[in-house]
């Protein structure tokens, strides 16, 4: 998949640079901007999607409200969706993008950034943006199904299912969907058996597309598309030979694409205070006032107690 990146977006030569130092990472602001780019620009695009447009959008909603990593209020946005589009035929995706639209409200506290790119970001407003952060979330969305200890969707490559009817029917580059389907059916999407294997199947894929795109007039210079992982980023990933070790790559991808490794540069504590996601210390805002106070009231209790 390619395309442009032409969502609100801020080119900053610095972040370019900060980003480039933290490594093969996820960012939530690419996760979120991803959804509602999805959202609002795709799927909010069509007035009235039934049949199998409609079971692609079934799919998609129910693997996001079963993985996608928000906090309280963005959960329940997603089960709101979820309900809609379950218990609708037709359904209307303006109604959909109208729900995104005002959870993008500041107060509503169900996003933690306004819609940008973070490790999406190209060097130019015409490079990576949306395409890149479609691919990251769905690496994300293979490996959280991979890394699930309760799972209980019908079919193990759910993930890969549910991208595939997202690309097929929503996706707005037809030329990408059209590439992307034909890869599917070659590769044997539906054909893979563990949702272990999917997360090899997406990396496999995506190298490939990077492949065919590598000297493209979509390829930004400073982040080209060369075979990923990179060496210098997982020595243990490549054999002697050259040849792939999957084993190394799948704890590679397990690892970068983990819930509690993504990173929340340029984001708001509101909202991800309310997640169930372990936040890194600098995301945690404590009152000292407040515990002195707490420690008072310990002490004053635990004397009463032992009188």
């Amino acid at each position: 998949m390619t395309g442009t990146g032409d969502t609100p977006r801020h080119n900053d030569k610095e972040l370019l640079k900060k980003v480039k130092t933290i490594g093969d990472a996820v960012f939530q602001a690419d996760l979120e901007s991803a959804l509602r780019y999805s959202f609002t620009r795709e799927i909010g695009a069509n007035k009235e999607i039934r049949g199998e447009q409609l079971q692609a959008l079934r799919l998609y909603v129910d693997i996001l409200d079963k993985y996608f990593p928000f906090g309280s209020e963005g959960k329940m946005l997603l089960k709101e969706i979820k309900e809609l589009v379950h218990n609708s035929d037709p359904v209307n995706g303006l109604e959909i993008r109208k729900k995104i639209i005002e959870a993008g409200k500041p107060e509503k506290k169900v996003f933690s950034t306004p819609q940008k790119w973070i490790g999406c970001l190209g060097s130019t407003p015409e490079y990576r943006g949306y395409p890149c952060s479609l691919w990251k979330m769905f690496h994300f969305l293979t490996v959280s199904a991979a890394s699930d200890n309760n799972f209980q969707f019908l079919h193990e490559n759910i993930a890969l299912r549910a991208m595939h009817g997202y690309i097929k029917n929503f996706f707005g580059c037809r030329e990408c969907s059209n590439h992307f389907q034909e890869l599917s059916s070659r590769r044997n999407i539906f054909n893979v058996p563990t949702k272990e294997r999917a997360v090899l199947w997406l990396w496999e894929a995506h190298n490939e597309v990077n492949n065919r795109l590598r000297g493209d007039l979509t390829e930004d210079p400073e982040f080209p598309k060369n075979p990923f992982p990179y060496r210098q980023s997982c020595p243990k990933c490549q054999k002697p030979n050259g040849q792939w070790d999957e084993d190394e790559v799948y704890k590679y991808l397990k690892n970068m694409y983990d819930k509690n490794n993504i990173k929340y540069l340029e984001t708001s504590k509101d909202a991800l205070a309310m997640t169930n996601i372990a936040l890194p210390s600098k995301h945690i805002s404590i009152n000292i006032n407040n515990l002195l106070l707490l420690a008072v009231v310990l002490y004053i209790f635990s004397g009463y107690l032992s009188s």
